[in-house]
């Protein structure tokens, strides 16, 4: 038995480390694919090593990437957790060797095939169109995804996130993200003056605008797999007609709810406070139901993932594929009437999916 928990440990551990290594390649192709044929800065240290290249293209941007982690990793493997740091070296030297090899490719002749090529067949990958904003979109959306799974399996790319960490584990009080902000809109500006400054083909206003539409579309993306797209609806009702209302909720939508004993702090008047978890879809039904009761007070939270039957668990629907559950006018008053008396070891927090 304990044999058979360290082999689940194990094969855990490895699949972890496997989607840390697929993820940071992802990163760094995106960088050479859609950042550096187009001119513009990610933030960070990246973006340094972008700018730097730029300049001089002779200069691999892999290994300035590589080399100006190495200091941080140094600090962070003393200053944050063990994992956390392992997990990061393997992500960084990836995106970082990624970018070496790719690069030296395209930059040397490649002996294949019993001839010299110049590694032409590798500049297709690289993607530049009249149309700028496409790439920079692009890249924000893949180094998103591969930011995203890194902080999901508990690792990062180097660079500002990184010294986010540090910050934060010195000064607790700080606000790291706008730190980690300001660090990469220093960047971006930095080096749309610098690389305009020593290329004439270079807009410093095309740099700077593409380089924030990269930045906030990663942000986005990466915000939307950290969040999760099991969002949902909560909305807190109170109201007279509860035992009305719960079966309308209960009859068209088919969600359950949870009720609780308010008081009016004005005027001290009891009611009842309704609590219901919907589908977005459903909001249009739910607004619908509400109209019959206008002396309801109602208000709702945006959730962005949510657990439980219905959402995370199949209903008693999806279980079935779709076979329909009819429920007659007498079993949905007993349902209402069993909302306030849940049996021993249960509660009433479960939400039902339609």
């Amino acid at each position: 038995m304990v044999s058979l928990d360290k082999n689940k440990k194990l094969s855990k551990l490895i699949i972890n480390y496997l989607i840390v290594f697929i993820s940071s390649a992802v990163a760094g192709l995106a960088v050479f694919i859609f950042i550096l044929p187009n001119r513009f800065a990610p933030g960070g240290l990246t973006g340094i090593a972008a700018a730097i290249y730029y300049i001089n293209p002779n200069i691999n941007p892999g290994w300035l990437v590589l080399g100006m982690n190495i200091p941080l990793l140094v600090v962070a493997f003393f200053k944050l957790n063990r994992g956390y740091v392992y997990k990061s070296i393997l992500a960084i030297a990836t995106s970082s060797v990624m970018l070496i090899l790719l690069n030296e490719l395209v930059s040397h002749p490649v002996y294949y095939a019993g001839y010299y090529s110049e590694g032409n067949w590798l500049y297709g990958l690289r993607y530049t169109t009249d149309q700028n904003i496409l790439p920079a979109i692009a890249g924000g959306v893949f180094r998103g995804i591969a930011m995203g799974v890194l902080i999901k399996m508990g690792a990062s790319n180097g660079g500002s996130e990184i010294v986010g960490g540090l910050v934060n584990k010195r000064w607790p009080h700080l606000n790291v993200a706008r730190i980690i902000l300001a660090v990469d809109i220093s960047v971006i500006l930095s080096t749309a003056f610098i690389v305009s400054g020593n290329l004439a083909d270079v807009n410093p206003i095309d740099v700077i605008v593409l380089s924030i539409i990269n930045m906030v579309t990663s942000t986005i993306v990466c915000n939307t797999i950290l969040q999760g797209f099991n969002s949902a609806m909560k909305f807190e009702i109170i109201t007279k007609h509860e035992d009305a209302l719960a079966k309308d909720l209960i009859m068209d939508l088919g969600r359950s709810v949870t009720k609780i004993k308010a008081r009016g702090g004005y005027t001290g008047e009891e009611k009842t406070m309704l609590i219901c978890i919907i589908k977005n879809k459903q909001i249009a039904g739910f607004n619908a139901i509400l109209k019959k009761y206008p002396d309801t007070f109602a208000y709702m939270v945006s959730t962005k993932e949510v657990y439980g039957r219905g959402f995370s668990i199949p209903s008693a629907k999806e279980e079935n594929f779709g076979t329909a559950i009819i429920k007659t006018e007498a079993a949905a008053a007993e349902d209402i009437n069993n909302l306030n008396e849940p049996k021993k070891g249960e509660t009433t927090n479960e939400q039902e999916l339609d």
